[in-house]
């Protein structure tokens, strides 16, 4: 009896600080949506801490970072229309996780035939 009461306190206790959001945040849900005119849109619905944003080329260089705070949602929408064609990656990092999203920009040329 006296060790399942020590169990059933060390169960709470590990419980109490789960609940307490002792160990690192991590972005829930991090969504990069393609729009027109090479514009991609970046949501994080919770930010629960401090967070960098940072837009990577293929080799890996990081070409944009920013800072953000702690808030309820984060949406912002970035212009890729000045890179070149190639394989990006948008990577939020809070604490030591890191979510990253791989994009692509491609340039294709549609022909089209008419008669006048």
């Amino acid at each position: 009896m006296k060790k399942l009461v020590i169990a059933l306190a060390l169960f709470a206790g590990v419980s109490t600080s789960f609940a307490n959001g002792t160990l690192p945040a991590t972005p829930k849900k991090v969504e990069v949506k393609a729009l027109e005119g090479l514009k991609f849109k970046l949501t994080i619905p919770e930010l629960a801490e401090k967070a960098s944003v940072s837009i990577k080329n293929a080799n890996g260089e990081v070409i944009y970072r920013e800072y953000i705070n702690e808030a309820p949602a984060f949406v912002k929408v970035y212009s890729l229309a000045g890179f070149p064609d190639g394989d990006y990656t948008f990577e939020v990092k809070m604490d030591k996780n890191v979510v990253s999203k791989e994009v692509k920009i491609n340039t294709t040329v549609n022909r089209v035939a008419s008669v006048n």
